[in-house]
């Protein structure tokens, strides 16, 4: 495996975020924060400068899209987003948020470790370009 992320979770929900967390840890990452729609994640992540961002949330607004899409300007990095449920408008808001995964459904150890890489590269092929 390459090397363990430092990742942020943005989650309102501490069971569902307690759940990925251990998932995250099983597969070597360290979460080092977790946040919520309350929190100025802008500020927040800027000062954690985590390797990526989860956010599992079963339907984010827009502000929290928002918020993502500046703080991929400023600073690309793995975005992974886990939805409960999903349509064309969540998908695109999502997309131009810089989001790198759009998974629709919970993840366990094994699929952690997959989607957080395929995030990984995707930011890495960005950067090459």
């Amino acid at each position: 495996m390459d090397a363990a992320l430092r990742i942020v979770l943005v989650d309102e929900d501490p069971e569902r975020a307690g759940e990925l967390e251990q998932a995250l840890v099983a597969c070597g990452h360290t979460v080092v924060a977790r946040l919520g729609r309350r929190d100025d994640l802008r500020a927040r992540i800027a000062a954690l400068a985590p390797d990526g961002i989860i956010v599992d949330m079963a339907s984010p607004d827009r502000d929290v899209l928002e918020d993502m899409r500046r703080i991929y300007s400023d600073e690309p990095r793995p975005l992974v987003m886990f939805v409960g449920e999903s349509d064309s408008d969540s998908i695109r808001a999502a997309v131009r948020a810089g989001v790198s995964a759009y998974v629709i459904r919970r993840c366990r150890d094994a699929q952690c470790r997959a989607i957080v890489e395929v995030a990984r590269r995707l930011v890495a092929l960005e950067d090459m370009i």
